[in-house]
C-alpha cells in the first residue's frame, strides 16, 4: 500500500493515527522488497551513471573511495584503542609501572592520529552529501519543470489514491507538497543514506574485528551476543519500526500543510484583508496546528515505549561480560585487563549488531522520505490522468512498476505535437472532443474549424462551458479525448487572465519566459511599455527589483503581459484567456489592435461583446449540459443577429447543434 494513500486517509481523521491498520499500511522496513526497490531506484542513477569529468561524477567517486579508506582506518584505530585499554588496566592490576606508561603513551598517540581522521571522515561525508543532493535536486527540478509540465499536472492531480474506510481506493488526490519533497526530502534522503552507508560498513568491520577479540576471550559470550542481537533487532523493527514510519510520514505532511497554508495567506493577504478573513484563517491554521500537535504527541508516546525497551535491554546486558568472564579471571586464567577488554569489546560489538534496533526512529524517518520521493517520481513519470494517449499509458505503467528511468536519461523538454504545423497554414482543429480530465464530463463534442493567416477566433459561452478548457488543450496542458490540432507545431504565445509575475527586476518580468538576460535592450523594453500604455514604468530603471505581483494592479499586470508579446516579436498563434478582463474598453481596444501585427492567428476567450469586432469568427459553446454542442459563426453574423434582435439565441447556445454557422 502506498503511504500517500495512508496519509490522505489519516489526515482527514486524526483519531485514525492510532489504529493498527495505519501501522500495517506504512510498514516500510528493511525486511520489505519495496524498501530496497525504492532505494535502488533513487540511488542508482547517481552512483552508477557514466563517469565524466564535467558533471562531478569523478569527484563523487573519488570522495567515496576516500570515505571507504577512512572507515577502514577508523575501525583499525578503535581496535588498537581497545587493546591499549586492556594493556594499561592489566599493567595497573599487576603494578607494572613501565608497562603502564608505555601503554598510556601509545594510547595518546593513537588519539592524536584518530582525531583528524574522524574529523576528515565527517568532512568527506558531508561534502559527498552536498554533491549528491545538488545532482539529485537539479535532476528533479528538470523533471518537475520540463517533463510534460509536471509542475502543472501535480498541481491538479497526482499518483496518490484516496483510501476510504472500506480500504478501497477512491478518486486520485493531488500529490501533497512537491516543493517540500524536492527540497527537504532530498536533503534528508541523501544525508541519511550516506550516514547509513558509513554506519553499516563501520558496524560490519567492527563486528569482525571486535567479534574476533571477544571470541578469543569468551566463546560463549560471543555466540550469545550474536543470537541475542538478531532476535532483538527483529523484535524492535517489527514492534516499533512500522509504527514510527507511519507517524513520521504524517508528521511531515502536517508540518508542510501548515507552512503551505501560511504561505497562501501571505500571497493572498489583500483579498483576505478585504474579506476580513483573519479569524477564519486563524481557525484553519489552528486546526492544522492541532493536527500536527496530536501527531507529535503520538510520536513522543511511541518513542517512550521504544526508549523503555531499549534502555531495559541495554542495562541488563551490560552485566553479561563481567559475569561470564569473571570465572576465568578468578581462576587466574586471564588478566584483569582482559575483563576490561572483553567489556569494551562486548559493548562495541553490541552497538554494531544493534545498529538497526538503536536507529529505529532514524530508519523510520528515512523510509518516510524515501516513500515520498518515490511517489513524487511516479507522479512525474505518470501521464497524470489527463488523457488516454499511448504515451500516458506507457508512463503510467512504468510508474506503477517503479521504474524511475527519467533520472537515468534526458529530460523531455517539449510536448509531443499532434500534427506538424506548416508555415502559412493557419490554425486547424479537426474532430476535437474535450472532456474534464479523470471524469466523463463532456465539454466539447467533435469541434472542427480552421483559421487562415489573418483570421481570429473569439470563444464565448456560459461559465463552465469549456472555454478555458479548450485553450488548455490547444496549449498542450490537457489531452483531447479525440481529434487533433496543429496548435502544438508552431511558435505560440499564451496570455492568461491572471498574470504570473516572477521575483526579480522589471526587465526580468518583461522578458519572461525567456531565459536570455540580453534578449532585448533597455530601449526596447521602454518601447514595449509605451506600446501597451505603461509609460510610467518605462521612465524608471528596468533593472530595479520589487514585488511586482503586489506593486502592479491587475490591469497593469495584464498590460505587462502584452508587453512580453511585443518583445517576443511575431509568432504563429496567440491564445488569450480573458487577458483584458481587468482593463477598460479603450485600453482593451488599444491592445487588440496590436495583435494582428504580432501573430498570424489569435484565439481569445472572453465574455465582453466589445471583443467581437476584433475577431473574424465567434465560437459559441454550450457545455456539458447540452452534450458539448457548439456553433461557429462569423463575427459579422454574430453582430447582425444581435442587431436584428436575435440576441436570445446567441445568449442561449442550447438552440444550436454542433455546426459551423456562417464560417
Amino acid at each position: 500500500t502506498d503511504l500517500g494513500a495512508v496519509v490522505h486517509n489519516t489526515t482527514s481523521d486524526t483519531t485514525s493515527l492510532m489504529s493498527p491498520k495505519l501501522a500495517d499500511d506504512a510498514s516500510y522496513t528493511l525486511f520489505q522488497r519495496s524498501f530496497w526497490r525504492q532505494l535502488l531506484a533513487l540511488a542508482a542513477p547517481f552512483w552508477f551513471r557514466p563517469i565524466k569529468r564535467d558533471d562531478g561524477s569523478m569527484h563523487a567517486i573519488g570522495l567515496l573511495g576516500v570515505l571507504l579508506v577512512l572507515i577502514f582506518a577508523t575501525t583499525g584505530l578503535l581496535v588498537k584503542l581497545n587493546y591499549q585499554q586492556g594493556e594499561f588496566f592489566s599493567a595497573l592490576s599487576n603494578k607494572e609501572e613501565d608497562r603502564f606508561w608505555a601503554a598510556v603513551w601509545v594510547y595518546f598517540f593513537i588519539i592524536v592520529v584518530a582525531v583528524p581522521v574522524l574529523a576528515l571522515k565527517e568532512y568527506v561525508l558531508q561534502r559527498l552529501g552536498v554533491l549528491w543532493r545538488e545532482w539529485m535536486t537539479d535532476h528533479l527540478l528538470k523533471l518537475y519543470f520540463c517533463k510534460r509540465r509536471a509542475f502543472f499536472r501535480l498541481s491538479v492531480g497526482g499518483m496518490e489514491d484516496k483510501v476510504t474506510d472500506g480500504g478501497k481506493s477512491a478518486e486520485p488526490q493531488a500529490l501533497d507538497n512537491p516543493d517540500q519533497r524536492i527540497v527537504a526530502d532530498v536533503e534528508g534522503f541523501t544525508s541519511a543514506a550516506l550516514n547509513f552507508i558509513v554506519v553499516f560498513l563501520g558496524a560490519g568491520m567492527r563486528v569482525f574485528s571486535f567479534g574476533a577479540i571477544l571470541y578469543s576471550i569468551s566463546v560463549n559470550l560471543a555466540i550469545f551476543l550474536i543470537f541475542y542481537a538478531f532476535f532483538m533487532t527483529g523484535a524492535v523493527t517489527l514492534i516499533f519500526g512500522k509504527r514510527l514510519a507511519a507517524l513520521n510520514f504524517v508528521k511531515r505532511k502536517c508540518e508542510a500543510d501548515l507552512r503551505f497554508a501560511l504561505v497562501r495567506v501571505r500571497e493572498n493577504a489583500e483579498s483576505i484583508a478585504m474579506y476580513n478573513g483573519g479569524e477564519r484563517e486563524l481557525y484553519g491554521s489552528r486546526g492544522l496546528l492541532q493536527r500536527m500537535i496530536e501527531n507529535n504527541l503520538q510520536v513522543i508516546w511511541a518513542m517512550f515505549g521504544f526508549e523503555m525497551f531499549q534502555n531495559a535491554t541495554q542495562y541488563l546486558t551490560g552485566l553479561l561480560p563481567a559475569l561470564l568472564v569473571a570465572p576465568q579471571y578468578l581462576a587466574g586464567e586471564v588478566e584483569f585487563g582482559k575483563v576490561k577488554q572483553a567489556q569494551d569489546a562486548f559493548m562495541m560489538l553490541r552497538f554494531s549488531l544493534f545498529v538497526i534496533a538503536n536507529r529505529t526512529d532514524e530508519f523510520s524517518s528515512f523510509a518516510t522520505g524515501l516513500g515520498r520521493l518515490d511517489a513524487l517520481l511516479k507522479a512525474i513519470n505518470s501521464d497524470g490522468g489527463e488523457g488516454d494517449g499511448d504515451d500516458g499509458e506507457r508512463d503510467a505503467k512504468k510508474a506503477k512498476d517503479g521504474e524511475q528511468e527519467a533520472l537515468l536519461g534526458g529530460v523531455e523538454m517539449q510536448e509531443t505535437a499532434n500534427t506538424t504545423r506548416v508555415a502559412g497554414e493557419g490554425l486547424v482543429l479537426s474532430g476535437m472532443t474535450v472532456s474534464v480530465p479523470k471524469t466523463r464530463r463532456l465539454l466539447i463534442d467533435q469541434l472542427s474549424c480552421s483559421l487562415k493567416p489573418g483570421e481570429s477566433l473569439l470563444i464565448m459561452g456560459p461559465s463552465g462551458a469549456g472555454k478555458t478548457s479548450l485553450l488548455r488543450v490547444l496549449c498542450g496542458l490537457w489531452n483531447a479525448e479525440a481529434g487533433h490540432s496543429n496548435s502544438f507545431g508552431g511558435d505560440n504565445f499564451f496570455l492568461p487572465q491572471r498574470v504570473y509575475m516572477p521575483m526579480g527586476s522589471l526587465a526580468f518580468c518583461l522578458r519572461y519566459p525567456s531565459s536570455h538576460q540580453d534578449a532585448s535592450t533597455n530601449a526596447q523594453l521602454a518601447q514595449a511599455l509605451h506600446t501597451v500604455g505603461l509609460s510610467d514604468l518605462a521612465e524608471g530603471d528596468p533593472n530595479r527589483e520589487a514585488d511586482w505581483a503586489h506593486r502592479l494592479s491587475p490591469g497593469e499586470q495584464q498590460r505587462l503581459s502584452f508587453a512580453r508579446l511585443v518583445l517576443r516579436g511575431r509568432c504563429d498563434s496567440v491564445f488569450l484567456d480573458e487577458a483584458t478582463s481587468a482593463l477598460d474598453t479603450p485600453s482593451e481596444a488599444r491592445l487588440y489592435k496590436t495583435l494582428s501585427s504580432l501573430c498570424e492567428t489569435f484565439v481569445s476567450v472572453g465574455h465582453r461583446e466589445t471583443l467581437v469586432p476584433f475577431h473574424t469568427h465567434v465560437l459559441l459553446l454550450q457545455g456539458e449540459h447540452h452534450h458539448g454542442a457548439w456553433e461557429l459563426v462569423t463575427s459579422h453574423e454574430f453582430l447582425n443577429r444581435k442587431a436584428a434582435g436575435d440576441a436570445s439565441s446567441l445568449a442561449r447556445p442550447a438552440t444550436f447543434g454542433g455546426s459551423e454557422g456562417g464560417a
